[in-house]
């Protein structure tokens, strides 16, 4: 099941690790040429902040983010 491979339950898992740092996410990421803007997204310090800037993306770009397959 693909929760399965998204959660592996280590402590040090958190939100950015499930949605930006995941070996799974960071291959799918460059697979959708989205290797740049996940970067920046790391780079950043609150949910607050990666909102902010994933509502600040052209439409396209918007919607590959938010609906990762």
């Amino acid at each position: 099941m693909i929760l399965d491979v998204l959660f592996v339950w280590r402590l040090n898992e958190d939100g950015g690790h499930y949605f930006l740092k995941c070996k799974f996410v960071k291959e799918m990421l460059e697979a959708m040429n989205l290797e740049e803007l996940r970067l920046s997204l790391i780079e950043l310090n609150s949910t607050k902040q990666v909102s902010i800037k994933i509502l600040s993306l052209n439409e396209d770009k918007k919607v590959l983010v938010v609906r990762l397959p």
